[in-house]
Protein backbone atom coordinates (compact mmCIF):
# COMPACT_ATOMS: atom_id res chain seq x y z
CA UNK A 1 0.00 0.00 0.00
CA UNK A 2 1.40 3.67 -0.98
CA UNK A 3 1.18 6.47 0.89
CA UNK A 4 -0.79 8.18 -1.05
CA UNK A 5 -4.34 5.95 -0.96
CA UNK A 6 -4.47 6.47 2.12
CA UNK A 7 -6.62 9.69 3.68
CA UNK A 8 -5.52 11.78 6.60
CA UNK A 9 -6.11 10.00 9.42
CA UNK A 10 -7.88 13.14 11.40
CA UNK A 11 -10.64 12.45 9.22
CA UNK A 12 -11.11 9.33 9.38
CA UNK A 13 -10.79 9.87 13.11
CA UNK A 14 -13.67 12.04 12.55
CA UNK A 15 -16.11 10.09 10.01
CA UNK A 16 -15.20 6.68 12.87
CA UNK A 17 -16.54 9.13 15.95
CA UNK A 18 -19.88 10.19 13.96
CA UNK A 19 -20.21 6.28 12.70
CA UNK A 20 -20.36 5.03 16.11
CA UNK A 21 -22.21 8.15 17.93
CA UNK A 22 -24.85 8.42 15.30
CA UNK A 23 -23.92 11.96 13.98
CA UNK A 24 -21.93 15.23 13.64
CA UNK A 25 -22.30 16.65 17.25
CA UNK A 26 -22.14 13.49 19.72
CA UNK A 27 -18.82 12.70 17.30
CA UNK A 28 -17.63 16.61 18.17
CA UNK A 29 -18.41 16.44 22.36
CA UNK A 30 -16.07 12.83 22.02
CA UNK A 31 -12.86 13.90 20.14
CA UNK A 32 -13.69 17.93 21.90
CA UNK A 33 -13.38 19.72 18.59
CA UNK A 34 -16.46 21.67 17.38
CA UNK A 35 -19.54 20.30 15.13
CA UNK A 36 -17.98 22.14 12.18
CA UNK A 37 -14.86 20.75 12.45
CA UNK A 38 -16.52 17.03 11.76
CA UNK A 39 -18.63 18.64 9.26
CA UNK A 40 -15.51 19.89 7.64
CA UNK A 41 -13.31 16.95 7.92
CA UNK A 42 -16.45 14.24 6.45
CA UNK A 43 -17.07 16.38 3.92
CA UNK A 44 -12.90 16.34 3.05
CA UNK A 45 -13.45 12.51 3.08
CA UNK A 46 -16.42 12.08 1.05
CA UNK A 47 -14.37 14.63 -1.91
CA UNK A 48 -11.32 12.14 -1.87
CA UNK A 49 -13.22 8.77 -1.87
CA UNK A 50 -15.87 9.94 -4.12
CA UNK A 51 -19.00 8.73 -2.67
CA UNK A 52 -21.59 9.97 0.00
CA UNK A 53 -20.96 8.43 3.08
CA UNK A 54 -23.71 10.36 5.41
CA UNK A 55 -26.73 11.87 4.01
CA UNK A 56 -29.71 14.15 5.36
CA UNK A 57 -31.98 12.83 8.24
CA UNK A 58 -34.79 13.81 10.42
CA UNK A 59 -33.13 14.21 13.33
CA UNK A 60 -29.78 15.15 11.75
CA UNK A 61 -27.41 12.48 9.59
CA UNK A 62 -27.07 9.03 8.99
CA UNK A 63 -24.96 6.66 6.94
CA UNK A 64 -25.70 5.75 3.45
CA UNK A 65 -24.77 2.30 2.60
CA UNK A 66 -21.27 2.97 1.22
CA UNK A 67 -21.12 5.22 4.75
CA UNK A 68 -22.21 1.65 6.53
CA UNK A 69 -19.79 -0.48 4.45
CA UNK A 70 -16.65 2.42 5.24
CA UNK A 71 -17.03 2.43 8.99
CA UNK A 72 -16.92 -1.40 9.12
CA UNK A 73 -13.90 -1.33 7.54
CA UNK A 74 -11.98 1.29 8.97
CA UNK A 75 -12.91 0.38 12.46
CA UNK A 76 -11.07 -3.15 12.79
CA UNK A 77 -7.78 -1.06 11.19
CA UNK A 78 -8.36 1.90 13.65
CA UNK A 79 -8.93 -0.47 16.59
CA UNK A 80 -5.43 -2.70 15.14
CA UNK A 81 -2.95 1.01 15.17
CA UNK A 82 -4.17 1.34 18.52
CA UNK A 83 -3.63 -1.97 19.95
CA UNK A 84 -0.45 -1.73 17.95
CA UNK A 85 0.54 1.64 19.54
CA UNK A 86 0.44 0.03 22.98
CA UNK A 87 1.88 -2.79 22.33
CA UNK A 88 4.79 -1.24 20.93
CA UNK A 89 5.06 1.21 23.84
CA UNK A 90 4.27 -1.56 26.49
CA UNK A 91 6.95 -3.60 24.97
CA UNK A 92 10.20 -0.97 23.07
CA UNK A 93 8.61 2.18 24.57
CA UNK A 94 10.41 4.12 27.70
CA UNK A 95 8.37 6.07 29.85
CA UNK A 96 6.93 9.19 28.50
CA UNK A 97 4.85 12.15 28.86
CA UNK A 98 2.62 13.56 26.06
CA UNK A 99 2.58 17.73 26.44
CA UNK A 100 0.02 19.70 23.73
CA UNK A 101 0.64 22.84 23.66
CA UNK A 102 -0.54 26.14 22.18
CA UNK A 103 2.12 27.03 19.64
CA UNK A 104 3.02 30.42 21.25
CA UNK A 105 3.05 28.47 24.52
CA UNK A 106 5.11 25.56 23.15
CA UNK A 107 7.66 27.72 21.47
CA UNK A 108 8.27 30.95 24.17
CA UNK A 109 7.49 29.17 27.19
CA UNK A 110 7.37 25.42 27.09
CA UNK A 111 10.61 24.67 24.84
CA UNK A 112 12.97 27.44 26.66
CA UNK A 113 12.08 25.07 30.30
CA UNK A 114 12.42 21.70 28.38
CA UNK A 115 15.70 20.95 29.61
CA UNK A 116 14.71 22.18 32.98
CA UNK A 117 11.94 19.72 33.21
CA UNK A 118 13.82 16.98 31.48
CA UNK A 119 16.86 17.76 34.45
CA UNK A 120 13.60 17.15 36.79
CA UNK A 121 12.31 14.08 35.51
CA UNK A 122 15.62 12.41 34.06
CA UNK A 123 13.56 9.30 33.53
CA UNK A 124 11.22 10.53 31.46
CA UNK A 125 10.70 11.41 27.50
CA UNK A 126 9.21 14.13 27.00
CA UNK A 127 6.63 14.89 23.85
CA UNK A 128 5.81 18.93 23.18
CA UNK A 129 4.02 19.28 20.71
CA UNK A 130 2.52 22.47 19.25
CA UNK A 131 -1.20 23.39 17.97
CA UNK A 132 -2.00 26.28 16.17
CA UNK A 133 -5.78 26.02 15.85
CA UNK A 134 -7.75 27.34 18.81
CA UNK A 135 -10.90 25.99 17.64
CA UNK A 136 -10.17 22.59 15.57
CA UNK A 137 -7.38 20.86 17.43
CA UNK A 138 -7.99 17.18 19.46
CA UNK A 139 -6.40 15.69 22.20
CA UNK A 140 -5.16 12.42 21.01
CA UNK A 141 -3.31 10.40 23.18
CA UNK A 142 -1.65 12.91 24.99
CA UNK A 143 -1.45 13.12 28.71
CA UNK A 144 -2.37 17.34 29.00
CA UNK A 145 -3.23 20.50 26.96
CA UNK A 146 -1.81 23.52 27.64
CA UNK A 147 -4.60 26.07 25.78
CA UNK A 148 -5.83 28.95 25.29
CA UNK A 149 -9.61 28.70 26.87
CA UNK A 150 -11.34 26.08 28.36
CA UNK A 151 -13.06 22.62 27.06
CA UNK A 152 -16.78 22.05 27.77
CA UNK A 153 -16.50 18.39 29.38
CA UNK A 154 -13.14 18.39 30.81
CA UNK A 155 -11.29 18.88 33.52
CA UNK A 156 -9.17 22.14 33.22
CA UNK A 157 -7.33 24.03 35.31
CA UNK A 158 -6.26 27.72 35.29
CA UNK A 159 -2.43 28.15 34.63
CA UNK A 160 -2.18 32.01 33.49
CA UNK A 161 -4.82 34.73 33.39
CA UNK A 162 -3.63 36.84 30.31
CA UNK A 163 -3.12 40.41 30.36
CA UNK A 164 -2.29 42.20 26.97
CA UNK A 165 0.30 44.85 26.47
CA UNK A 166 2.63 46.15 23.36
CA UNK A 167 5.87 45.49 23.09
CA UNK A 168 8.59 46.23 20.54
CA UNK A 169 12.23 45.91 20.24
CA UNK A 170 14.79 48.77 21.75
CA UNK A 171 15.86 49.07 17.71
CA UNK A 172 12.35 49.58 16.76
CA UNK A 173 11.86 52.01 19.64
CA UNK A 174 14.73 53.29 18.59
CA UNK A 175 14.25 54.43 14.75
CA UNK A 176 10.65 54.94 15.45
CA UNK A 177 10.03 56.54 18.83
CA UNK A 178 9.16 57.95 20.78
CA UNK A 179 6.02 55.69 21.74
CA UNK A 180 4.98 57.05 24.99
CA UNK A 181 1.37 56.90 25.10
CA UNK A 182 -1.51 54.61 22.71
CA UNK A 183 -1.87 57.08 19.83
CA UNK A 184 1.83 57.18 19.26
CA UNK A 185 1.64 52.79 18.79
CA UNK A 186 -1.61 53.63 16.47
CA UNK A 187 0.28 55.13 14.31
CA UNK A 188 2.87 52.24 14.51
CA UNK A 189 3.65 48.96 12.36
CA UNK A 190 1.55 46.81 14.38
CA UNK A 191 2.04 42.77 14.26
CA UNK A 192 -0.88 40.72 14.13
CA UNK A 193 -1.69 37.28 14.62
CA UNK A 194 -5.49 37.50 14.06
CA UNK A 195 -7.59 39.95 12.13
CA UNK A 196 -6.94 42.64 14.71
CA UNK A 197 -9.56 42.15 16.87
CA UNK A 198 -6.89 42.08 19.44
CA UNK A 199 -5.44 45.51 18.94
CA UNK A 200 -8.59 46.67 18.24
CA UNK A 201 -9.77 45.87 21.93
CA UNK A 202 -6.21 47.10 23.10
CA UNK A 203 -6.86 50.76 21.35
CA UNK A 204 -10.42 50.40 23.01
CA UNK A 205 -9.74 50.05 26.51
CA UNK A 206 -7.30 53.17 26.03
CA UNK A 207 -10.07 55.26 24.51
CA UNK A 208 -8.42 54.96 21.06
CA UNK A 209 -10.46 53.54 17.63
CA UNK A 210 -8.68 51.24 15.21
CA UNK A 211 -9.22 50.13 11.86
CA UNK A 212 -6.93 47.43 10.57
CA UNK A 213 -4.73 48.59 7.92
CA UNK A 214 -2.04 45.52 8.22
CA UNK A 215 -1.33 43.58 5.00
CA UNK A 216 0.34 40.82 6.21
CA UNK A 217 -1.18 38.20 9.24
CA UNK A 218 1.27 36.08 11.05
CA UNK A 219 -1.63 33.36 12.83
CA UNK A 220 0.63 32.57 16.06
CA UNK A 221 1.80 34.15 18.98
CA UNK A 222 5.57 32.60 18.17
CA UNK A 223 5.99 34.39 14.76
CA UNK A 224 4.20 37.41 15.54
CA UNK A 225 6.94 37.76 18.82
CA UNK A 226 9.86 36.73 16.67
CA UNK A 227 9.09 39.54 14.16
CA UNK A 228 8.87 42.07 17.20
CA UNK A 229 12.52 40.65 18.15
CA UNK A 230 13.52 41.09 14.54
CA UNK A 231 12.40 45.00 14.45
CA UNK A 232 9.37 44.77 12.26
CA UNK A 233 6.86 46.13 14.56
CA UNK A 234 4.76 46.11 17.67
CA UNK A 235 3.18 43.24 18.91
CA UNK A 236 0.69 42.29 21.56
CA UNK A 237 1.72 39.98 24.48
CA UNK A 238 1.23 38.74 27.57
CA UNK A 239 4.03 38.25 30.26
CA UNK A 240 3.81 34.62 30.16
CA UNK A 241 5.63 35.03 26.87
CA UNK A 242 7.64 37.94 26.88
CA UNK A 243 8.99 37.90 30.50
CA UNK A 244 12.47 36.55 29.34
CA UNK A 245 12.38 38.89 26.26
CA UNK A 246 11.45 41.64 28.03
CA UNK A 247 14.61 40.42 30.99
CA UNK A 248 16.88 40.08 28.51
CA UNK A 249 16.68 43.28 26.62
CA UNK A 250 15.04 41.56 23.39
CA UNK A 251 11.80 43.33 23.84
CA UNK A 252 10.63 46.49 25.54
CA UNK A 253 6.79 46.98 27.19
CA UNK A 254 5.03 49.94 25.66
CA UNK A 255 2.70 51.76 28.15
CA UNK A 256 -1.04 52.24 27.62
CA UNK A 257 -3.78 50.37 29.89
CA UNK A 258 -3.49 46.08 29.56
CA UNK A 259 -5.81 44.37 28.09
CA UNK A 260 -7.52 41.75 30.35
CA UNK A 261 -8.52 38.50 28.69
CA UNK A 262 -8.98 34.74 28.91
CA UNK A 263 -6.58 32.48 30.38
CA UNK A 264 -4.40 29.55 29.28
CA UNK A 265 -6.01 26.39 30.75
CA UNK A 266 -4.26 22.91 31.72
CA UNK A 267 -6.71 20.57 30.28
CA UNK A 268 -6.49 16.94 31.21
CA UNK A 269 -7.63 13.99 28.90
CA UNK A 270 -10.50 11.89 29.86
CA UNK A 271 -9.72 8.93 31.67
CA UNK A 272 -5.84 10.15 32.45
CA UNK A 273 -5.15 9.47 36.38
CA UNK A 274 -4.12 12.68 38.08
CA UNK A 275 -1.83 10.97 40.26
CA UNK A 276 2.33 10.05 39.28
CA UNK A 277 4.32 11.43 36.65
CA UNK A 278 1.79 12.99 34.59
CA UNK A 279 0.69 14.57 37.79
CA UNK A 280 4.09 15.40 38.99
CA UNK A 281 4.61 17.17 35.58
CA UNK A 282 1.75 18.83 35.56
CA UNK A 283 2.41 20.24 39.42
CA UNK A 284 6.00 21.48 37.99
CA UNK A 285 4.99 22.93 34.95
CA UNK A 286 1.94 25.06 37.86
CA UNK A 287 4.96 26.36 39.58
CA UNK A 288 6.95 27.42 36.48
CA UNK A 289 4.05 29.36 35.32
CA UNK A 290 3.16 30.79 38.82
CA UNK A 291 6.60 32.22 38.49
CA UNK A 292 6.35 33.99 35.03
CA UNK A 293 2.80 35.19 36.49
CA UNK A 294 4.79 37.14 39.63
CA UNK A 295 6.34 39.04 36.99
CA UNK A 296 4.00 40.74 35.79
Amino acid sequence: MTARRLPPLNALKAFDAAARNGGFRAAANELNVTHSAIGRHVRGLEARLGVTLFETAKNGVELTEAGWFYAERIADALEDIAVATDDICGQFGTDRLRILAIAGVCSKWLVPRLQSLIDEFPSLTIIAEPFTDVEDWEMGDADFAIAFGRLENRECEMLFHQVFFPVCSSTYLERNGPLTEPQQILKSDLLHEDYGDWWRQWFACNGLRYQQRTRSILWNAAQTLDAAIEHQGVALANMLLVGSDITSGRLVRLPGKPLEDDAYWLIWRDGKPRVGIAHDVANWIKAEIGKSAVAE
